[in-house]
């Protein structure tokens, strides 16, 4: 396995895991805070989206497709509200949440390995030395908001997906 298969094997498991995480918390408890302005799994659903949205193009050379009230509302410096009515619809966000790391995957699987190697633009230089590096801290990025998901669902009285 190559470095940029290895990545997206990563982040695709790091996905996989997010998502059984999400599986069962019922519908009306996606904007539990489990803490005082803490983050609500759909907000971490909608945060997901965000990020993968606006990354993708470094793969891809497109734009951003979500509209402009997902990174009002999810990205970052955003703050969660426990009130629905500020949000799109649930399915929506879902929606969103595979459609963006699809296009994000896709453009990293089909970037030739001279663009994976590029290093990436200074605001994002902390985060990976390249494109290849961004798809492995971009797995860091979801198992950290994977616990916040943990601690929803705890603070629910649902169980662990793991051990």
């Amino acid at each position: 396995m190559n470095a940029r298969e290895q990545a997206i094997a990563i982040i695709t498991f790091a996905r996989r895991m997010t998502e059984q995480l999400l599986e069962d918390i019922p519908e009306e408890q996606l904007l539990h805070q489990p803490v005082s302005a803490g983050n609500h799994a759909l907000w971490v659903m909608g945060h997901l989206a965000t990020t993968d949205d606006a990354l993708a193009g470094l793969y891809d050379g497109g734009q951003p497709v979500l509209p402009q009230s997902y990174n009002e509302l999810f990205g970052m410096g955003s703050k969660p509200t426990h009130d629905a009515g500020a949000y799109p619809p649930i399915a929506e966000v879902r929606e969103h949440l595979g459609a963006t790391r699809k296009r994000l995957l896709d453009g990293a699987s089909a970037a030739d390995d001279a663009a994976l190697s590029v290093a990436l633009p200074e605001e994002l230089e902390g985060f990976a030395p390249d494109r290849v590096g961004l798809l492995i801290s971009l797995a860091w990025h979801e198992g950290l908001h994977a616990g916040q998901i943990t601690m929803v669902r705890r603070s629910l009285g649902i169980g662990p997906k793991m051990g």
